[in-house]
């Protein structure tokens, strides 16, 4: 038995993905009591799988998903291997291979789908980031774009990059650092905020991110015990700039320990 390093739910709910630390992927189902049912195990390589994506908006023609009505899924892990999965074995495919320097390995550091254009962004652990297009009618990936971040390297094992989206194509990443940088996927732009509190030691490194979409404040948790936030102004035609958010300087938290994890409550009324 290998250590069980992820486990993501589906959005509808419909379907468990497992991975272990030696690369094996269950698919589970739940059946009409309740159950989990498994409904394949995918094999590939022999490292970690560490992140799973679901494709939640699947562009292929009606003909092409045809009686295909289980969700698909990319996965990728310690070999910088992305695969995309479904329930049948025999459909899981390499997607694209997301190599360091010089062709050498590199993990898999960011790993999320951009459900608004069908696209999927990965990141390794050199900070090289690929957008790739789905599969087509055919099956075929294509890679839109490779581009080396300029963030700070992620050079020891409790190094690690959080990312999620705040704007449709707008995905936001933080690798340790003071600042949060914003990456604008479509146009191949980018910004960054900065912790410029005078509460907070010019040292101090960003650990943990999380966003509202309702409230539309973003807030980071600190290694030394700060949660700092910033609000999102109106934006025009969905665009996004450093001068739309807006430092919340006065709502400043300190607490005794690192906040190593920032988590928003699904309350539409609150």
């Amino acid at each position: 038995k290998e250590s069980i390093i992820q486990l993501k739910w589906d959005p509808s709910g419909a379907r468990l993905i497992s991975a272990d630390s030696k690369g094996t992927v269950g698919v589970w189902k739940v059946d009409t009591r309740g159950r989990l049912c498994n409904q394949c195990a995918l094999r590939k390589g022999q490292s970690a799988v560490t992140h799973v994506a679901f494709r939640t908006n699947d562009t292929r023609s009606p003909a092409s998903r045809e009686g295909d009505d289980a969700p698909y899924f990319y996965f990728a892990g310690e070999d910088g291997i992305i695969y995309m999965g479904t329930d049948d074995k025999n459909k899981c495919i390499e997607v694209a291979k997301m190599e360091g320097p010089d062709g050498c390995v590199s993990g898999t550091a960011v790993l999320e789908y951009f459900e608004e254009k069908d696209q999927l962004v990965g990141i390794n652990d050199h900070l090289l980031m690929v957008v790739i297009a789905g599969p087509d009618d055919a099956g075929q990936s294509q890679i839109l774009s490779r581009a080396k971040l300029s963030a700070r390297p992620l050079e020891n094992d409790s190094d690690r990059m959080m990312a999620l989206w705040v704007n449709p194509g707008v995905l936001l990443t933080s690798s340790c650092e003071n600042v949060l940088r914003f990456w604008k996927i479509a146009d191949d732009e980018n910004f960054v905020l900065r912790m410029d509190t005078t509460k907070v030691p010019p040292d101090d490194k960003i650990q943990s991110v999380a966003y509202s979409e309702h409230r539309r404040i973003l807030a980071a948790g600190t290694t030394k015990g700060y949660i700092l936030f910033w609000f999102q102004g109106n934006t025009a035609d969905g665009e996004s700039s450093a001068e739309d958010w807006q430092p919340l300087n006065h709502a400043t938290i300190k607490l005794d320990a690192a906040i190593m994890e920032l988590k928003w409550a699904h309350n539409a009324g609150s």
